[in-house]
């Protein structure tokens, strides 16, 4: 009963920490413009850049607490751990089709000399 208690909470503080820090850096890359780096490139520019790998980071950190030490080890893969493969896959594109505009954009502008 102790363990089921304690993987309980560790699932719950690892879906807090994923949904605090997703919404904090949705809000941050649009909120902060100011000036980062060069021309065209803000702030929150670099925070989304970053952002990607700390969600990223805490998806696995859920997917690990979801099915812990005692996966099934002869059948498939349990379906909570392709569900968070998938939503954490499809974060990353959205993500990175952002960053990758950016970076075509700010190569656009032409740089101070």
């Amino acid at each position: 009963m102790g363990q089921d208690h304690a993987r309980s909470l560790n699932q719950s503080t690892s879906l807090l920490l994923l949904g605090i820090a997703s919404a904090a850096f949705d809000v941050g890359c649009v909120l902060i413009k100011a000036p980062f780096l060069r021309s065209g490139v803000t702030a929150g520019d670099g925070i989304e850049a970053i952002g990607v790998f700390v969600v990223l980071a805490l998806f696995a950190r859920v997917a690990r607490a979801a099915g812990g030490a005692d996966l099934p080890r002869s059948g498939g893969a349990p379906r909570e751990g392709v569900i968070l493969g998938i939503a954490a896959t499809a974060f990353a594109f959205g993500h990175g089709i952002h960053v990758a505009a950016l970076i075509g954009a700010a190569s656009a502008i032409p740089r101070d000399s």
